[in-house]
């Protein structure tokens, strides 16, 4: 209420909004109500338009005075949620209008806490609001002013409200990563932490790029491995290591917005030597037969040095056949080196060292002796110390092989520090005859060849002879059957005359001219029927 204070003389008692009067009409949302000497303002529906400085005027008598009363109204824009996305730099932002200004534009303001340009948002009206803001630079941090305007360019700052929200949309990197190795299990543990700790869950994948090269090799080219690995939903990854292997690494992170830098892995993971995987066997020239002298020559194939640099070869040698456990230890070694007359010895002590090509041959029964050192695996340079100046000697003994059957296998020393692994190949079995028993082999084959060799004679002669006695039994068949012959035809010459018989001639010249015709039967019958006839 606007009131003079002169009330008797005072004239022209009204309201002012600038240079505008107040309506009177009860309708509008400021309306005025005037009396004698006094005026009242009524802001009963009013909104941000209607805030600000209203002027009463009134005059006494020529003086004109003046009342200002200022208006505002309560309240302010409300942002509920600003949302930001891992895979853009767009901003969600979810906003209530101020209460008295349904209907009035606002404006968004989005600048970069850091510094720089800023950006006005148009927004519709209503009474919930969602808007996407594009095009912003990502991971960086932004103040959001929502202001409530009275028209389009008066936006005034008391009907604002500002929050800060940070962009999405970056690669994502390590911020550091490291392997450490546990000494028990061997296990090598790659680690690494995401730049400003952004949380990420399972919208990345971290490229692992594993490197691993020999630790010792007698090859001149080291073999490099190159392993990728895909790693998602962890922040860490373990892996054991090969043997005799060296390893580092480096990561790449991928996620929906692409890919950051690659990092590398502080650290490296070492794997420790350790026995070829396979250990061969001896190979036999020919066959498995030993040689009547007690010798035998063999074929050593050099080791596979993957795991590790190999010391000694040993070529052990078994007098009796049993099955045998392919590992050995350091005190088996030891016995069988310490055993001069036992069921197994050391025939062979080969350094590898020693060896020029991919095999070597060995001639076992030469009666030689042999020694390495399983601590010294040669090659100075190529391979850190093994051991503090330790020596381990094993000798091989190389007697003659005299026995039926042996046993050959062959044994693989690995050393590690203070630690040496052995490992041995499946056995090939050779075999062989005594001296003495040689000699009598041989005199068995001499009295076989003996037996056989008077036999064949003998069983020619027999069967000669029985062709000669059958010969001799048919001419002596003939010959009876020829005197028989000549003694008939006397019978018949003393029986028959030529007086009396005419029949005589006849039956003479038919007897001579078919003598050499018939057979000794035949001849016999012509006869005894001339003879029958000559009687009747």
């Amino acid at each position: 209420m606007c009131t003079s204070t002169n009330c008797s003389t005072a004239t022209q008692v009204e309201w002012y909004k600038t240079s505008d009067k107040v309506s009177t009409a009860t309708t509008s949302r400021v309306y005025q109500t005037i009396q004698t000497g006094s005026a009242t303002l009524n802001l009963q529906n009013s909104n941000i338009a209607d805030a600000g400085s209203y002027i009463c005027r009134y005059q006494i008598g020529e003086t004109e005075n003046t009342t200002i009363e200022s208006y505002e109204v309560d309240g302010n824009p409300t942002i509920n949620k600003i949302s930001n996305n891992i895979c853009n730099s767009n901003l969600i932002i979810s906003w209530q209008p101020h209460k008295n200004a349904v209907g009035f534009p606002h404006k968004i303001e989005v600048s970069p806490t850091s510094g720089g340009p800023k950006r006005w948002v148009n927004s519709p009206t209503s009474e919930k609001q969602s808007l996407t803001i594009t095009s912003l630079s990502a991971t960086t941090t932004y103040a959001i002013k929502i202001s409530a305007c009275v028209t389009k360019d008066n936006c005034p700052a008391k009907y604002s409200t500002t929050q800060s929200a940070t962009t999405g949309g970056a690669t994502f990197s390590a911020e550091s990563s490291s392997i450490i190795q546990y000494k028990n299990t061997q296990t090598c543990v790659i680690s690494w932490i995401l730049y400003d700790k952004t949380e990420t869950g399972d919208s990345y994948i971290m490229e692992l790029n594993l490197t691993s090269t020999p630790v010792s090799s007698r090859e001149l080219n080291f073999i490099t491995y190159l392993e990728l690995i895909n790693v998602t939903s962890s922040s860490v990854y373990s892996f054991q290591p090969e043997p005799n292997r060296n390893y580092s690494a480096s990561m790449k992170i991928f996620n929906c917005a692409g890919f950051g830098q690659t990092v590398a892995v502080t650290g490296t993971c070492l794997g420790n030597p350790s026995v070829p995987t396979n250990v061969f066997p001896p190979e036999s020239y020919e066959d498995n037969l030993v040689s009547a002298c007690g010798i035998k020559r063999l074929g050593i194939p050099a080791p596979d040095e993957t795991n590790g640099l190999v010391s000694c070869i040993f070529i052990l040698v078994r007098k009796n056949l049993k099955e045998y456990d392919d590992d050995l230890s350091l005190t088996d070694i030891i016995n069988i080196n310490n055993t001069l007359d036992g069921e197994i010895y050391i025939a062979k002590s080969i350094p590898v060292s020693s060896m020029n090509g991919r095999r070597i041959n060995v001639t076992l029964g030469e009666e030689s002796m042999t020694t390495c050192d399983v601590m010294n695996t040669g090659k100075a340079g190529i391979q850190k110390k093994q051991s503090s100046g330790k020596e381990i000697i094993f000798t091989g003994r190389n007697k003659k092989l005299d026995k039926e059957m042996f046993n050959i296998s062959v044994v693989y020393s690995t050393p590690f520090g203070e630690q040496i692994y052995f490992k041995q190949s499946p056995s090939i079995t050779l075999k062989t005859a005594a001296i003495n028993d040689a000699g009598k082999d041989s005199f068995k084959f001499n009295v076989i060849s003996f037996v056989i060799g008077f036999l064949i004679p003998l069983i020619f002669l027999v069967i000669s002879a029985w062709i000669i006695y059958k010969l001799k039994m048919k001419i002596k068949n003939l010959e009876e059957n020829a005197e028989e012959k000549e003694h008939n035809y006397e019978t018949i010459q003393e029986k028959a005359t030529p007086s009396n018989n005419p029949l005589y001639s006849t039956v003479l010249q038919e007897t001579t001219g078919n003598e050499q015709a018939y057979s000794a039967t035949t001849i016999q019958t012509q006869g005894e029927s001339a003879y029958e006839t000559y009687n009747a």
